[in-house]
């Protein structure tokens, strides 16, 4: 199979504190959804802004596409074709909805594509695409800022519990509209709520106090009850 990313033996932290110890992770041609999952505190998050260049490597190397991408600013790694998506969404509140998408995109020449793209997936963006992001629901703001990381064009989107805050209604509609672009994106979602998603993902990667306990068949951690083990174990 092809390898499309991998991270070997990555310790992460920030300054002195080691958060993530000896990661190792292969993403292969085929498997377009990551569930990256685990207690909370344990290192989930802190994992996606190593890939993104926002912490202290101490050891360790990250690869995409065969060249190594270890330490790269934020926006040599978005460049790259890695966006992300944290926790606080990122919108500029005092911008439109279609000029938030806009700032976002990388490649004017396929601006209008993207566009289109991001309108297909949230038509209610487009019917609001003039209001202020300020002036958005919990629910609409998620989807603003999961469309402005598509406007980035990337080939992998880290997106960090991208329905946190969200009604459950809400966060069905984000679930499968998100996990509908598999075709064309790798999907990296870090959750702790990780069932519901589980059903979506090609493969889990289970976190607890910074160190890997599973990697693989989402079915298979289901059944072990491994992320619950984590937990108690936390």
């Amino acid at each position: 199979m092809e390898k499309i990313f991998s991270v070997e033996n990555l310790t992460a932290g920030y300054g002195k504190i080691k958060i993530i110890r000896s990661l190792n992770l292969n993403l292969e041609k085929g498997e377009n959804i990551l569930v990256t999952t685990g207690p909370n505190g344990a290192g989930k998050s802190t994992f996606l802004k190593t890939i993104m260049g926002v912490t202290n490597i101490f050891s360790g190397n990250i690869y995409f596409k065969g060249k190594e991408i270890t330490g790269l600013k934020s926006w040599e790694t978005a460049e790259s074709g890695i966006s992300f998506l944290p926790q606080e969404n990122n919108l500029f509140s005092h911008l439109s909805v279609r000029e938030n998408l806009e700032v976002s995109c990388l490649n004017p020449s396929k601006k209008e594509e993207l566009m289109d793209l991001v309108y297909d997936l949230f038509p209610s963006l487009e019917n609001m695409e003039n209001r202020q992001a300020k002036s958005l629901s919990g629910g609409e703001s998620k989807m603003l800022a999961i469309g402005s990381t598509l406007m980035m064009d990337p080939e992998i989107m880290l997106l960090d519990e991208p329905c946190s805050g969200v009604q459950p209604s809400i966060t069905n509609e984000i679930r499968k509209k998100v996990s509908s672009l598999e075709e064309m994106k790798i999907i990296w979602v870090v959750i702790e709520d990780h069932e519901e998603v589980f059903q979506y993902a090609d493969k889990c990667f289970i976190l607890s106090s910074g160190e890997q306990v599973f990697i693989g068949d989402p079915g298979k951690a289901l059944e072990d009850k491994i992320v619950e083990k984590a937990t108690v174990g936390e």
